[in-house]
């Protein structure tokens, strides 16, 4: 068989099937494992799937027919545990920061447990940028809110697009909170849509440390869009739900990643 060919009858089954692992390539092309790879590689250049640690592909196709985000519905998925990496995360922030928060429904839980130790007098004088509208109201008189404005997301609650992104640059935080759909180690942090991408991006590169707030189940990637690499200010706050096999190739990996008990 052609090269030609063989790509073509590779990109069909990944089509079919949403996502081949290496051994899965191998044995159906009946290559070596770095042809399998090759073929991976010119996938994702050629923007038809995302690489997969360990080897393999997901195709980008599964990407139209998820389920349109909701705010609400992703409100009651894992509620216990993004509630205590929301109440460890807010542990972090120190009086006189000014912080952003990305939209989403784990950085929900920081800016309620946020609000509470500002009302509790543990804070003063915290400035938060977000591009969620929902969190506006979270903070009432308690602290100071600057939207990000830009284009209205209503199923995400939020602003993004370049009007937002706009609104970052040139901005400084000493600390960023991301809400993120999913991890994917060693190689970084996933997103569904470029608009989410672009302003996570932005908001780390402007920020002194950048904390990533994923509970368990986000280590099992369902979105395709790669969003950043990990970079040594990136610090993933997760619960004790995650696997031993995460948490450890985190550590072989040089990532930092801090579980909170339950």
């Amino acid at each position: 068989m052609k090269a030609s060919e063989r790509y073509q009858d590779f990109l069909e089954l990944l089509a079919q099937k949403g996502r081949l692992d290496l051994g899965e390539i191998c044995e159906h092309f009946s290559v070596s494992d770095s042809t399998a790879r090759r073929l991976c590689i010119e996938a994702e250049k050629k923007g038809k799937g995302i690489r997969i640690y360990g080897g393999g592909i997901q195709s980008l196709k599964i990407l139209a027919a998820q389920v349109e985000y909701s705010f609400e519905n992703k409100t009651e998925e894992h509620m216990a545990e993004k509630a205590v990496i929301g109440r460890y995360a807010s542990s972090l922030v120190e009086s006189n920061e000014v912080i952003y928060v990305s939209s989403g429904t784990t950085t929900q839980q920081f800016m309620l447990h946020l609000a509470k130790r500002i009302e509790n007098g543990e804070l003063s004088n915290v400035s938060v940028m977000t591009n969620s509208f929902s969190f506006v109201e979270m903070a009432s008189d308690r602290f100071s809110v600057i939207l990000t404005g830009g284009r209205y997301r209503r199923g995400r609650r939020d602003f993004a697009g370049e009007v937002a992104e706009a609104s970052l640059q040139g901005a400084h935080f000493s600390k960023c909170f991301i809400g993120i759909d999913g991890v994917e180690l060693p190689r970084g942090t996933v997103a569904s849509d470029a608009d989410t991408v672009n302003l996570d991006r932005i908001a780390v590169a402007c920020s002194d440390a950048a904390f990533i707030l994923a509970d368990y189940s986000k280590f099992i990637s369902r979105s395709y869009i790669r969003c950043q690499p990990l970079l040594p200010k990136h610090i993933i706050i997760t619960d004790s739900g995650v696997s031993e096999t995460f948490a450890q190739l985190a550590a072989d990996s040089g990532i930092s990643l801090k579980i909170v008990p339950m």
